[in-house]
């Protein structure tokens, strides 16, 4: 992510480096309170609202935290090493509950592009992209090791590296 510092003096800020576009999303944003509205009113989708998102107005909504402990995740690490922090509203261990949970909310939930593109194919939601710079993750697949002695265990681990595979090289493209 890119950083601008901007001097204390007004006189001093160089405008060339704000994009003023976003100053009249994000006004409409704060008189409607509502993405969905706002772009109601500008006249465009609720999907380019939400990716106009700046960090502020990330930061400034409610978030569902995607976690299996329920306490943090991999953004919480990453605002916290920017002094930053966000507002956790509720928390779930399942993608499955986002749309429930979202679902009439202006609430923002993180998640891997390729588990986004998959909810909001299945439901109402929109994506966007996040304003933080936000590292690859890995998927491991792994197995006892007496398992290897089982043909069956072995066609059916070939068979999901095989799937994963063709999975994850399409929602790349």
């Amino acid at each position: 992510m890119k950083k601008i510092d901007l001097p204390s003096d007004i006189n001093e800020i160089n405008l060339r480096q704000v994009d003023l576009n976003l100053l009249h999303v994000f006004l409409v944003l704060l008189e409607e309170h509502s993405a969905t509205k706002a772009a109601d009113r500008l006249g465009v989708t609720q999907a380019a609202v939400s990716a106009a998102l700046t960090l502020g107005e990330f930061l400034a909504r409610d978030h569902i935290l995607i976690s299996c402990e329920g306490l943090t995740g991999v953004i919480d690490d990453i605002l916290a090493e920017q002094g930053l922090q966000r507002r956790i509203g509720s928390a779930t261990s399942h993608y499955a509950a986002l749309p429930f949970l979202l679902r009439g909310s202006e609430a923002i939930a993180t998640l891997p592009a390729h588990a986004a593109r998959a909810l909001a194919q299945a439901s109402s939601l929109d994506t966007c992209h996040c304003p933080l710079a936000l590292p690859e993750f890995g998927v491991d697949l792994s197995w006892r090791f007496d398992a290897l002695r089982d043909p069956a265990f072995m066609l059916f681990r070939d068979l999901v590296v095989d799937q994963a595979t063709t999975f994850f090289h399409a929602s790349s493209q």
